[in-house]
């Protein structure tokens, strides 16, 4: 897909996405952790929820490009359902973060993505194997 051709899909969409390139990423960088998918479940979870997701976005935030910041407001704005008992402020943040990662994969920005979730990995304490 092409730059202009992710950018044109709904901030929704890119969240969509986002949502599961972000969670494989952990998934496999846990596995530097342990080995027992019961462990690994629990880490993971700790890690992709809107709460987790929101707090290492303000680590990311002043090292966004501008086109990064424009597709993470896009994704905040977005209209979608917050779940019940969730903090709104989170998880509009979360979704931002994810479209922001959804677009990144989507338009072949894989070096970028690679950078964004290595301080990721940081903010989360996790030493990836790779």
């Amino acid at each position: 897909m092409t730059e202009k051709e992710a950018f044109h899909l709904s901030a929704l969409t890119l969240a969509w996405v986002g949502d599961a390139v972000y969670e494989l990423h952990l998934r496999t960088a846990l596995l530097a952790e342990s080995h027992k998918a019961s462990t690994l479940s629990r880490l993971c979870v700790g890690f992709v929820n809107h709460g987790a997701q929101s707090r290492v976005l303000s680590a990311l935030e002043p090292l966004l490009t501008e086109k990064e910041a424009q597709i993470l407001r896009r994704g905040r704005n977005a209209n979608g359902s917050v779940p019940r008992g969730g903090n709104p402020g989170d998880y509009r943040r979360a979704t931002g973060l994810e479209a922001l990662v959804g677009y990144l994969y989507l338009s072949g920005e894989t070096d970028r993505l690679k950078e964004l979730f290595s301080m990721v990995d940081k903010e989360y304490g996790i030493e990836s194997s790779r």
